[in-house]
């Protein structure tokens, strides 16, 4: 114990602390502009699309230090110490009036006429979440991560602040799926409100 070595026995009670089902990750969202969408749109998944994914977040104001004991110098967590990221990619190139695609459109047998490309962008940033707005892609991950990370992640310790992350991240895997699922399910659930269909290219 505390570098010398020790041996006993003894028994000892362990009492999961409290609240753990309230605590929150750690949520951002953001615009990536630096893999844009094809200008020529073949498909709706072309106009706008989110990945989101959950990292380690061991930062000083969700974790602890032990000062003293056997566990001296290892970390333990005091919040959930992970971050989901939804970066988010909305095709505003192809959603603008005078692009190749806004050209392409023109009403007839279910289509839609040039004006609805324009109008479709506030769809696409609303579907996808870019202000986090309810029964959006972004929405559905984090709010189902929510439900059940804190329990899962509360035992999370490391001898450094990446390893307990990355143990929080192994911790929350349940919880990682569930929110993928959700997110997924998005497009079926809630679509995009429509009453005419695009033109794409090479559909």
């Amino acid at each position: 114990m505390d570098g010398v070595t020790k041996t006993g026995q003894g028994n000892f009670l362990v009492d999961p602390r409290s609240g753990w089902s309230e605590k929150r990750a750690v949520h951002a969202v953001k615009e990536d502009f630096d893999q844009p969408l094809d200008i020529e749109p073949d498909s709706v998944g072309e106009l706008g699309q989110t990945n989101s994914f959950t990292l380690g977040h061991a930062v000083p104001d969700r974790i602890t230090q032990v000062s003293s004991g056997p566990n001296k110098g290892w970390y333990y967590a005091t919040h959930v110490a992970i971050i989901d990221s939804s970066k988010i990619r909305i095709n505003r190139a192809a959603l603008t009036v005078g692009s190749a695609f806004y050209k392409l459109q023109h009403p007839g047998q279910g289509f839609c006429p040039k004006s609805e490309v324009p109008a479709f962008l506030p769809k696409a940033i609303a579907h996808e979440g870019l202000q986090f707005q309810v029964n959006s892609h972004s929405w559905a991950y984090s709010t189902t991560l929510d439900e059940t990370v804190g329990e899962l992640v509360e035992g999370a310790v490391g001898a450094t602040p990446p390893e307990l992350g990355a143990r929080a991240v192994q911790l929350a895997l349940p919880a990682i799926d569930k929110a993928d699922a959700a997110s997924g399910l998005i497009d079926d659930e809630h679509p995009i409100q429509m009453t005419c269909n695009f033109r794409f290219f090479n559909p």
